[in-house]
């Protein structure tokens, strides 16, 4: 289990989609701070980056170590163009995560966060994190569970109260089907909105356990 108390006391903000980028957060890990990637959008992000064509192969490269080769494959057959598209011509949609997680949506944002992750650790020992955000959940499990494979170090959350994330963390490790309650604006106490995950169900091909990052609230 990952312990707070043993990252570095420099940790880079978590600054927003393709801002804190996992260019960004190697360069903080090699200097000896704890480099940040932003958890939201991993889905849209991967999806782009295929589409540009991923001119230095790095996408593609990691891709190639993430244990569900078949759905790779299938992402790879979905978004990726060689030499990028042509000009003027608009990005393929990427499948709706929302409330009813359909399985190619959940997928694909765990593949995301786990290529950010991936490319952010590449090269260099030091502690890689993402960075979520309580008011936007639904990338949360998802997200979680695609960093975990790829070992992140540190899981931040801010934008609200993550009291449900600690125990989240320790069912993922466990490969253990999980629950995260969503706010709904509007919703009254009779009401009951949630998101579920099962890690084995959404990636292929998982070892016994993954190791479980620290927590940063």
């Amino acid at each position: 289990m990952g312990r707070a108390d043993t990252l570095p006391e420099i940790i880079q903000g978590g600054m927003g989609v393709a801002v804190s980028h996992w260019r960004l957060a190697r360069t903080v890990a090699r200097a000896g701070g704890l480099g940040v990637i932003s958890g939201v959008g991993p889905d849209l992000m991967v999806a782009r980056l295929l589409q540009d064509g991923d001119p230095e192969g790095d996408v593609r490269r990691v891709l190639g170590r993430y244990p569900d080769q078949s759905f790779v494959q299938a992402t790879l057959d979905r978004f990726f163009r060689p030499g990028g598209l042509a000009p003027g011509q608009p990005y393929r949609p990427i499948p709706k995560l929302d409330l009813h997680h359909k399985a190619d949506a959940v997928r694909l944002s765990a593949l995301g966060a786990y290529v950010q992750v991936a490319l952010a650790k590449e090269g260099h020992e030091g502690p890689i994190g993402i960075n979520l955000l309580e008011k936007v959940q639904i990338w949360t499990p998802s997200a979680l569970l695609g960093a975990m494979i790829a070992g992140v170090d540190a899981v931040l959350v801010g934008a609200g109260v993550p009291s449900h994330l600690p125990r989240l963390l320790d069912s993922l490790s466990r490969l253990e089907p999980v629950t995260l309650p969503i706010d709904v604006a509007g919703a009254t106490a009779d009401d009951d909105f949630s998101i579920s995950l099962d890690p084995t169900a959404v990636v292929d091909g998982l070892p016994a356990s993954l190791p479980r990052p620290a927590f940063l609230a």
